[in-house]
């Protein structure tokens, strides 16, 4: 009986001993830096940097409407010691030609709307700053020796043939008037399509910065040739955004909804053995580049159910592998990389089809 008592107390000891291990890793797991793989910044390392950034963004669209014009060139004056050529010119002050097209700008109904909406949605940019501040946090984190630019928010009247965001002789631009939210009345007056404007929304503001903007800093210049090049090319954009925006759902990444988002996480692998079977991964093909990486409703042959770019998803995914599999490569080393059969190989991207 003594000997029974004894070994349950040894026992009794040993779970305490073994429970207080447990205790011990575990609140150091949650204390320590997490990253998913090596080659992340952390949360803890961007914050480090975050308290020394500045992010500048000035209100172009504001001073425009705010001209009194009875004091024209005075105030063209002041805006071009603000704004840089591109936007306004010295000499426009004394053009009465220009004073005129200005004056027929600013008093057009659809441009005075678009106006209007900008500054009810926009009126406070803070929100913005505070969420690029974190972003540009990380993104020094990678690229110490690059900086943050100056934005300037414009309202150029809707033109899409403008990219949303876009960076000009260093200076960042952001079309407001593409971001006034999916049920805008003159997106719809327009026939923009839903899947387009599902993303013409503020919250995609700082995505497409990245996404649109910022990446062409890094990216090669050279322009993707097979369907392989331009998936990976899509994939490292994805990939650089994702870094830069860690806290972000992945779906507003890639500008899905969370059911195209679960339907391409769903079937990806799917898709990738269609392009095996149909020998399309090295496809020159417009065509097939079109269906997998353009915009559209549904990628095919996969249905309406389907989201469209489904190629820049896959790029995406083995990008992501890469990095996994590869914990050597930074994410400078990553975007200087031209070889995308490389990538694929060194990625082990073997997705198993879902029946």
């Amino acid at each position: 009986m003594e000997q029974k008592i004894k070994n349950r107390k040894r026992w009794y000891w040993i779970g305490a001993a073994l429970l207080l291990v447990g205790i011990v890793i575990g609140v150091v797991y949650l204390f320590s830096p997490q990253s998913t793989t090596p080659n992340m910044v952390t949360e803890r390392e961007a914050k480090k940097i975050e308290k020394q950034i500045s992010v500048t963004i000035l209100r172009y669209e504001q001073d425009l409407f705010g001209i009194d014009f009875n004091h024209f060139d005075e105030e063209i004056t002041k805006l071009t010691e603000k704004y840089p050529p591109y936007l306004i010119d010295k000499k426009y002050a004394q053009d009465p030609e220009v004073k005129k097209m200005l004056q027929g700008y600013l008093d057009d109904r659809f441009i005075k709307d678009l106006y209007s909406k900008t500054q009810t949605l926009f009126a406070d940019i803070e929100p913005l700053k505070e969420e690029l501040k974190q972003a540009f946090s990380y993104y020094l984190n990678y690229f110490p020796e690059d900086s943050v630019p100056t934005i300037i928010t414009i309202v150029p009247g809707l033109d899409l043939q403008m990219p949303s965001v876009y960076i000009f002789d260093q200076i960042l631009y952001i079309n407001l008037d593409q971001y006034l939210g999916a049920g805008y009345t003159y997106y719809t007056k327009m026939g923009i399509p839903k899947y387009i404007t599902e993303r013409m929304d503020a919250k995609y503001i700082p995505v497409d910065i990245f996404k649109k903007a910022i990446v062409y800093r890094h990216l090669p210049d050279k322009e993707p040739v097979t369907l392989l090049d331009w998936m990976v090319q899509e994939g490292k954009k994805l990939y650089f955004t994702e870094m830069m925006l860690p806290q972000l759902p992945k779906n507003l990444i890639i500008g899905y909804t969370e059911e195209k988002f679960k339907w391409a996480e769903t079937y990806y692998p799917n898709v990738w053995g269609h392009l095996i079977e149909q020998n399309q991964v090295f496809s020159k093909s417009d065509d097939v580049v079109r269906n997998m990486i353009e915009e559209s409703p549904f990628t095919k042959p996969f249905g309406n159910v389907s989201p469209g770019r489904m190629g820049q998803f896959m790029g995406w995914k083995i990008v992501k592998e890469f990095m996994k599999n590869n914990p050597e490569v930074t994410l400078e080393q990553l975007m200087k990389m031209e070889n995308a059969q490389n990538i694929l190989d060194r990625s082990t991207f073997k997705p198993i089809i879902k029946k």
